[in-house]
């Protein structure tokens, strides 16, 4: 173990000392060199809804002209904690935010827009904002936004019948099919780049979809949920659920306890997933529509080429696999997993031309450290009153460098949810991926027939390249003593001892109380 722990912390060392975080942007575009950037968010897309079929727009101008992340990953795959990520580039462990609740971030007004803005940036927000926000002062607009076109917060997400605050006005939607809040972004957004993009000062732009999120359970089978743009009604109602190895999984003896007790799922079950998929899968054309609209805005402002477009999703979501019905709770793959995309002009690059793919493992806390690195912002005043981002800037991966963090990093993924959910079982973990494997230690799970937690201790390891349907847990049965007793568990068991508290980077950041960096 002391070797182990030994090795780690070199590892760590070395890994800050061999990336300069807040290198220059090359020179062109804004004041300084800094281009616009905009970020397209959506909430609850699954991998398998990202494809050029259903989103050619952002596959054309995104992908091919852009740059794709293989194995991108959300470090808590539930929406309020995955936006306060992108809010402060930390783990929910650091910012508070380990569940659906903006009253726990920590330090409201040292967040990644307040740095935009701070450093010259009209910061611009629009759509959906953090779980809970706006509750004691629902129209006031957040910390660090010049602009502000938010849904107002309520419990469950609405794409019509909703109210909108505009820079802390309100402004109510009804029913009419101009009033699909998709669409309303969409509008807004085309409007506020058309103002503010060809000015000197660049702007950030920030768009929150609301798509594909169900509006609530319950739905009948005849209406779609999430409803689509009225023009997309239709669209892919042939489309086949996905069914990977995963889906409805036969065998569940290597699942923990409270994994191994859900049943097989209902044909009533498959048929309102196929109906949701299907519908999800419509409902996100809007988006596509939305990012082509505002790539042939920026262009014809002559922007275009001096923009920076970042698209992913807050957390992926269930359709079945390993027997789930829907949601994201749970630490597999297909909710801790991304579509990313990045399109980065040659010019914020030093000139390189961005690669095509970047196939080593990436996570959300490092988005803000990427826009922080493009816009020249910092995240302080004062050393003493900076927040210490976990994660590292993209921009050497994507103009082709590959430097020695990047294959070996360790990434954590983490849950306090107290309240838990019929259809997960999980409340809180920690867990660690790095090499290809993954473990996992759950230690609170929804006591049957109850919303309340208890107390356990369960694990789960999968080699993910051998089995990356995970299949196959290393740890069958989710006991602690079946795991491998080699050279590879101790190893991962250091990873999470130091991922689960670390903060910030050696050789950037001070050292942290608990004296464990991140990767």
């Amino acid at each position: 173990m002391i070797l182990v722990t030994l090795a780690f912390a070199a590892l760590i060392l070395g890994l800050g000392l061999t990336m300069a975080e807040g290198s220059r942007a090359a020179p062109g575009g804004h004041s300084g060199g800094r281009p616009n950037i905009v970020l397209v968010m959506t909430d609850d897309q699954a991998m398998s809804q990202m494809s050029a079929e259903v989103m050619p727009r952002i596959t054309k101008y995104l992908g091919k002209r852009g740059t794709q992340f293989d194995h991108a990953y959300l470090t808590t795959p539930l929406c309020c904690p995955s936006r306060a990520t992108l809010l402060t580039g930390q783990y929910g462990h650091n910012n508070g935010v380990l569940r659906n609740a903006y009253p726990r971030l920590k330090y409201k007004r040292n967040v990644l827009p307040v740095w935009l803005r701070r450093s010259g940036y009209r910061t611009i927000h629009i759509g959906k904002f953090l779980n809970a926000y706006g509750r004691g002062d629902a129209y006031k607009p957040a910390p660090g936004w010049s602009e502000w076109h938010s849904m107002i917060w309520k419990r469950e997400v609405a794409y019509y019948d909703y109210n909108f605050s505009v820079n802390g006005r309100r402004v109510h939607h009804g029913h009419d099919p101009s009033d699909y809040a998709p669409h309303v972004f969409m509008r807004t957004a085309e409007r506020l780049v058309h103002r503010y993009a060809p000015r000197r000062r660049p702007l950030y732009l920030e768009l929150d979809e609301v798509t594909p999120h169900p509006i609530r359970r319950g739905v009948p089978l005849s209406e779609c949920n999430p409803p689509p743009d009225p023009r997309d009604e239709g669209l892919f109602k042939d489309a086949q659920l996905p069914q990977p190895p995963a889906f409805n999984e036969s065998d569940m003896r290597d699942k923990p306890s409270f994994m191994r007790v859900l049943p097989l799922l209902s044909k009533n079950q498959i048929d309102r997933m196929t109906r949701r998929y299907r519908c999800s899968l419509a409902a996100l054309r809007s988006v596509d529509r939305t990012v082509g609209r505002l790539v042939k805005e920026l262009k014809q402002l002559g922007e275009l080429k001096r923009t920076v477009f970042i698209f992913y999703t807050d957390n992926g979501t269930f359709y079945g696999e390993h027997r789930i019905y829907g949601g994201k709770l749970n630490p597999y793959e297909e909710a801790a997993s991304t579509p990313l995309f990045m399109r980065v002009p040659a010019r914020y690059l030093h000139g390189r031309h961005p690669v095509a793919h970047v196939t080593q493992p990436v996570a959300n806390i490092d988005f803000a450290p990427t826009i922080r690195n493009l816009a020249h912002a910092q995240p302080c005043r004062a050393p003493r009153h900076c927040r210490r981002m976990d994660g590292r800037s993209l921009l050497g991966l994507i103009a082709g460098k590959n430097p020695p963090w990047a294959a070996n990093r360790p990434i954590g993924i983490e849950l306090d949810e107290p309240k838990a959910k019929d259809n997960h079982g999980v409340c809180l973990y920690r867990g660690v991926r790095v090499s290809g494997q993954v473990l996992i230690r759950h230690i609170r799970i929804k006591k049957p027939g109850s919303a309340r937690c208890v107390k356990i201790n369960q694990w789960e390891r999968y080699n993910l390249r051998v089995d990356p349907y995970e299949l196959h847990n290393l740890c069958f049965g989710g006991d602690q003593g079946s795991c491998p007793n080699d050279a590879s568990q101790q190893r991962l068991y250091e990873f999470l001892a130091h991922i689960k508290d670390c903060e910030g980077i050696a050789g950037r950041d001070p050292r942290p109380r608990s004296g464990h960096y991140c990767g």
